[in-house]
């Protein structure tokens, strides 16, 4: 096995581990306003250090955008919300590097009941989205 290979091998069970375990804590929440904003920055800390370079910014900036022209919306309908499980899908089916976004919406969607809960996910997204260009810029071990 090659260095490249060892380093995939380990992002990919470090990208389960860190999945995991931010799912635990969203499964302990009755609704995603109720997360923790650090338990959040972590997991967006830990997935943006993991994805840098497997995901393409454009890609992420794509569903971010999506989610900041539903909350824009004067009023919130939870129902806007499901058109996106298919299109992440999609997208995650072509792009495969998309599948942690994908299954991270999956778990976060039966959490996002009103505007509060949305803001989290966006939050959500904002740092996932600021943290891949930071690791983008400055990768890990340089």
């Amino acid at each position: 096995m090659d260095k490249g290979e060892e380093h995939f091998r380990f992002s990919r069970s470090s990208q389960e581990q860190l999945k995991d375990s931010f799912f635990r804590e969203i499964e302990k929440v009755g609704s995603l306003r109720d997360l923790d904003p650090g338990k959040i920055n972590e997991f967006a800390e830990g997935l943006g250090r993991i994805i840098h370079k497997d995901i393409a910014k454009s890609q992420l900036r794509r569903v971010y955008g999506e989610m900041k022209r539903l909350q824009r919306r004067e009023a919130f309908d939870e129902k806007l919300l499901d058109p996106l499980a298919p299109r992440l899908a999609y997208a995650s089916a072509r792009h495969g590097e998309l599948k942690i976004v994908y299954e991270v919406f999956r778990k976060c969607r039966p959490k996002i009941k009103g505007r509060e809960d949305l803001d989290k996910f966006i939050l959500l997204l904002e740092a996932l989205v600021a943290y891949h260009r930071y690791y983008e810029e400055y990768p890990p071990g340089r």
